[in-house]
């Protein structure tokens, strides 16, 4: 089976884009899938750009919003002419992509597959990009559909967003079908190996928490890690574990508490870099991810996948990812550091509990979060069709 995976992301790079263009790609080569990568860029004319900047001028002095040239009807047409220039030279059983923009205005009899974390609504609920300006919103909006029409399924992350889009677009609500991500690690663990880690883990003197930071702190909720690294630490020692990059002013406060332990940047995309990823995990005890909004939440995937329940808020796409009394608990978003400190407090004094909810997410993590399955039903609705 030919897949034409179009993407504005190298599929060979498990950096980009939370590493998923590459982790899907790599899953359709285990399935047995042969993938062509069909890389677009921005090539709109002169004229267009020159129209952008004018809009962008606009939005931010004027209207004092934001105005995104990605979601503009030309960069996505722009996106559509490279496609039709690349296919002229492949014959795919399918073509494949993660945003409805770079397909939004291709013309093929070729089926089309989108694999979506969110729609342009859902993501503009996030606090760094929620203040659009209308002309950003319309053109979204019409590529959007556009592109999700002309598809012949739309696999969604998560229920949440399944419901929201199908409310939105009733007229092409059967489209829609549930596919979760997976976790991105090349290695996973037996679960031998997870149910005598736990054994051990589990009389630790020491909470072990740890909390992944993407580079979006605010968003990634790493304020209310630290409130809830506080809250518990009234009652019982507690070390608080940051995994990625944080700022000057954050570290030096950081380095001046023993019990945060600042780890840096890891690269998981090398083998030396997620063994060292993976090393770390095993130790804590329990994810914190109090992200205030979420497609999905990858990392949720890679603590259940290593044995490790999540704890953080029920927003969107999150409730898929941290599956409730399953993989670990989630909270109302009304939730303050207190009540996340409270829960911990009352699952960790359960050993036998902490115990049955590290398998059940290491399990379920086997069944659901995983790339090559996820992808083999992508294939499996093809060859059905």
């Amino acid at each position: 089976m030919i897949v034409a995976f179009v993407t504005n992301y190298p599929l060979n790079d498990g950096k980009l884009r939370s590493g998923v263009p590459f982790f899907i790609s790599e899953a359709f080569k285990s399935n047995n899938a042969h993938v062509i990568e069909v890389f677009v860029q921005d090539k709109r004319n002169l004229l267009h750009r020159v129209w952008s900047r004018l809009w962008q001028w606009y939005a931010t002095f004027i209207h004092k919003s934001l105005y995104d040239s990605f979601y503009s009807v030309a960069t996505s047409k722009s996106y559509a002419t490279q496609v039709h220039q690349q296919l002229d030279h492949i014959k795919p059983d399918f073509i494949l992509s993660i945003h409805p923009n770079l397909i939004a205005h291709v013309k093929t009899k070729i089926p089309l597959i989108l694999w979506l974390d969110n729609s342009f609504d859902t993501f503009s609920l996030y606090p760094d990009v929620n203040n659009y300006v209308v002309k950003t919103k319309e053109e979204a909006l019409f590529n959007e559909y556009s592109g999700l029409a002309k598809s012949e399924t739309v696999y969604v992350a998560s229920s949440y967003l399944r419901i929201f889009l199908q409310k939105k677009y009733p007229d092409i609500q059967s489209k829609f079908k549930i596919l979760p991500r997976g976790a991105n690690l090349i290695h996973r663990p037996e679960r031998e190996f997870i149910v005598k880690l736990v054994k051990h883990k589990i009389n630790s003197s020491v909470l072990k928490l740890v909390y992944v930071n993407s580079g979006w702190w605010k968003r990634k909720g790493g304020d209310m890690v630290l409130a809830i690294y506080k809250e518990l630490s009234k009652h019982l020692p507690v070390e608080l574990n940051i995994i990625g990059k944080v700022d000057e002013v954050q570290s030096a406060l950081f380095n001046a508490d023993p019990n945060i332990v600042l780890h840096g940047k890891i690269d998981k995309s090398q083998i030396a870099g997620e063994l060292q990823y993976q090393k770390i995990i095993y130790e804590m005890h329990y994810s914190l991810a109090p992200s205030i909004a979420e497609g999905f939440g990858i990392v949720n995937a890679e603590m259940a996948a290593l044995g490790v329940p999540s704890v953080g808020f029920g927003i969107m796409g999150v409730t898929e990812s941290i599956k409730q009394n399953v993989t670990g608990w989630h909270l109302p978003e009304s939730a303050n550091a207190k009540n996340f400190a409270e829960l911990i407090l009352e699952k960790w004094q359960d050993k036998l509990l902490y115990e049955s909810t590290c398998l059940s997410a290491y399990d379920y993590a086997l069944e659901h979060f995983d790339w090559q399955k996820n992808v083999a039903e992508i294939i499996t609705g093809i060859k059905e069709n």
